[in-house]
């Protein structure tokens, strides 16, 4: 009898978090994205790959210019430019927000003084702030 219960509890555990995992209704929406690192960042460029992409938008002072660069492989790079520097943000939009999010891979960044910066400490987040 308490094995019943204690499957009972789970399953009911189970769905809850489940449901307490839905993060709205699916459908067309924006991507919130942070791009960080530890020296201050003027530009970025990225590498995004993933379907349902259809556009990009800068977001504070933060522009972002953006382009398919294969519609087949669903690859499209985007440039961030921020004048002010620091953590740069962007919005991508996309056709299903609950869809799989795109992967950004960085491909350069400099600084505010227009000098290359190594890329490998460059963390991007998507929906962070």
């Amino acid at each position: 009898m308490r094995a019943r219960w204690t499957a009972a509890a789970l399953a009911v555990a189970s769905l809850l978090s489940a449901a307490g995992c839905d993060s709205g209704p699916s459908g067309p929406g924006m991507l919130t994205v942070t791009v960080d690192a530890p020296a201050a960042l003027g530009a970025v460029t990225l590498d995004v790959v993933g379907s349902g992409v259809t556009g990009f938008e800068g977001v504070g002072s933060t522009e972002a210019y953006g382009t398919v660069v294969s519609a087949r492989q669903n690859r499209h790079r985007v440039v961030l430019v921020d004048p002010v520097g620091g953590q740069l943000r962007f919005s991508v939009r996309v056709e299903d927000v609950r869809a799989e999010p795109p992967v950004m891979s960085v491909v350069g960044a400099a600084g505010t003084d227009n000098l290359e910066r190594i890329t490998t400490d460059v963390e991007v987040r998507i929906g962070g702030s």
